[in-house]
C-alpha cells in the first residue's frame, strides 16, 4: 500500500524543463502527452514566473545547455534568485565537475528523454542511471576546432581555433597532473592514516613507559631513603657546648655566582669581623658531580679522608655522610668562631637540629612559594632590588673589571646590601642567644 501511494504521489508532481535551441537538437524522442501534462517547458529563465514557481521549483537542464558560455553563471544566479532545485541530465563526465556545485547531477542518455527518466532523476533512482558516461564535451570541441583549422577561409577563425587547441592541450596536461596529484594525495592520506595509528600506539607506549619510570623512580627513592637513613640522621647541636656560630645555607636552587658569594662572605667574617672561619659544603649522590668543578681552594672529602685535612683547610666539600666531619668541627678544638655550612643535598631536610641561623638559597624569586620559602631569609639572584637578600651577580660581574686590584674588588662586593643584611641578621641572632 505504501508503494502505491508513493507512485501515485510521483504522478501528481509537476516539473520545469529548460528547452533551448541546443536542447532541441539533442532530443530525438518525441514529447509524449504525459510529459506535456506534467512538465512546464520554458525556453529561457526569464519565462519562470511566480505562478510557475508556486506549482514547482524542480528544474531539469540538459547537458546541451552547456554549449552556452554563460550557462554556469545563469544556473548559479537563478538557483539563488528563485530557490530552484536544478537537476542536470547528461552523460558527459567532463561537465559533471562544472555543474555539481550548483545542480544535482543525474548521469543518463538524454536522446531518449521520457517521463519515466525524469521521474527517476527527480528521485535519484539508480535503475536508469547511465553506466557508460564519456568525456565527449572536450572531444567534440577539439574535433570542431580541428575542422575549422582545416576548412575555414577566415584567418581570424583559424587563429581562434588554433588558440583553442593550444589551450585544450594545456588543459589536458593540467588534468593529467591533477589526476596524478589526486592519486599522490590519496596515497599520502593513506600513509598519514597509517602513521597516525603508529604514532598513537607509540604515544600510548611512551605514556606507559613514563608511568613505569615514575613508579620505578619513586620506588628507587624509597629504597635510597631506607639505605641512606643513617647518612641523613640529624646532629643534635645541644651536645656541643663549645660549638662555633653556625650560619646554615640550605640550597633549593643553585645560585648564579655561587663561588663569588661564598668567598666574599668568608672574607667578610674573616677580615672585617676578625673571626676564624670555615666553609663546609655538603653534597649527596645526586649533586656530588658539582664537586668536580669547585674552585681549587676547596678540599674535597669522600668516604675516606684525613682528619688533618679538616683542621688545616678552611674550604671543605663533603659528599655522603658528613656526621664525622661535623662532629670534629662542632667539638671545636681549634676554637673556630664561625662555621658556614652550605647544604647542597637534594633532600629538603637539614642535617642539624637545635639552634642555628638558617638562610635559604633559591635562584629564582618566583619559585619561593613553590618551595614554601619566605623572602626575609632567602637569598635570590638579581630581580630589580625587590628582595631583601638579593645577590645581583650580573651587576657585580659588570662592575668588577673597573677595579684594579683584589682589595678594591673586595671592598666593592662587601659593601653590597645583601652582605650588610646578612651581618645584621647574624648580629640579631647572636644578641638573642
Amino acid at each position: 500500500m505504501n508503494l502505491v501511494k508513493k507512485d501515485a504521489g510521483r504522478e501528481q508532481e509537476l516539473y520545469i524543463m529548460l528547452i533551448d535551441r541546443w536542447c532541441k537538437n539533442t532530443i530525438r524522442a518525441s514529447i509524449s502527452n504525459s510529459m506535456r501534462s506534467r512538465i512546464i517547458f520554458i525556453n529561457d529563465f526569464v519565462e519562470i514566473t511566480e505562478e510557475i514557481l508556486s506549482r514547482s521549483r524542480t528544474l531539469f537542464v540538459l547537458e546541451s545547455f552547456m554549449n552556452n558560455h554563460t550557462a554556469v553563471a545563469f544556473l548559479s544566479l537563478y538557483k539563488k534568485l528563485m530557490g530552484l532545485d536544478i537537476i542536470y541530465l547528461g552523460c558527459d563526465r567532463a561537465l559533471f565537475s562544472k555543474v555539481s556545485p550548483i545542480c544535482r547531477v543525474y548521469p543518463c542518455d538524454v536522446t531518449g528523454l521520457s517521463m519515466e527518466l525524469l521521474v527517476s532523476a527527480a528521485y535519484d533512482d539508480e535503475s536508469m542511471k547511465s553506466k557508460d558516461c564519456t568525456d565527449n564535451y572536450y572531444e567534440e570541441s577539439r574535433a570542431f576546432a580541428k575542422s575549422l583549422v582545416d576548412s575555414s577561409s577566415s584567418d581570424e577563425i583559424r587563429k581562434l581555433a588554433c588558440d583553442f587547441l593550444s589551450l585544450e592541450d594545456e588543459r589536458e596536461s593540467h588534468l593529467s597532473k591533477r589526476i596524478k596529484l589526486a592519486s599522490d594525495l590519496s596515497d599520502a592520506l593513506t600513509d598519514n592514516s597509517r602513521l597516525l595509528e603508529e604514532n598513537r600506539k607509540l604515544a600510548e607506549g611512551y605514556k606507559n613507559i613514563l608511568a613505569d619510570s615514575y613508579s620505578l623512580n619513586h620506588a628507587l627513592r624509597d629504597y635510597e631513603g631506607i639505605l641512606s637513613k643513617e647518612m641523613y640522621k640529624k646532629i643534635n647541636l645541644s651536645e656541643y657546648q663549645d660549638r662555633p656560630l653556625i650560619l646554615y645555607f640550605k640550597e633549593f636552587e643553585e645560585l648564579l655566582g655561587f663561588d663569588m658569594f661564598i668567598s666574599t662572605l668568608y672574607e667578610i667574617f674573616r677580615m672585617q669581623n676578625k673571626n676564624s672561619v670555615k666553609v663546609l659544603m655538603l653534597f649527596d649522590s645526586y649533586t656530588a658531580m658539582r664537586m668536580r668543578v669547585l674552585p681549587d681552594y676547596f678540599t674535597t672529602l669522600y668516604n675516606s679522608y684525613n682528619t688533618r685535612q679538616v683542621i688545616l683547610c678552611d674550604f671543605l666539600a663533603k659528599s655522603g655522610d658528613a656526621s664525622g666531619v661535623l662532629d670534629q668541627l662542632l667539638r671545636n678544638k681549634e676554637n673556630l668562631n664561625v662555621l658556614l655550612i652550605f647544604d647542597c643535598k637534594s633532600l629538603p631536610a637539614t642535617v642539624l637540629s637545635g639552634q642555628y641561623l638558617q638562610f635559604n638559597i633559591c635562584r629564582d624569586c618566583r619559585h619561593l612559594a613553590a618551595y614554601d620559602l619566605v623572602d626575609e631569609n632567602t637569598i635570590v639572584n638579581g630581580h630589580g632590588g625587590v628582595n631583601y637578600l638579593e645577590f645581583d651577580h650580573a651587576q657585580y660581574e659588570r662592575e668588577l673589571p673597573n677595579f684594579v686590584n683584589q682589595t678594591e674588588k673586595f671592598l666593592y662586593l662587601s659593601s653590597q646590601q645583601i652582605y650588610q643584611n646578612i651581618l645584621t641578621l647574624t648580629k640579631l641572632y647572636k644578641d638573642r642567644m
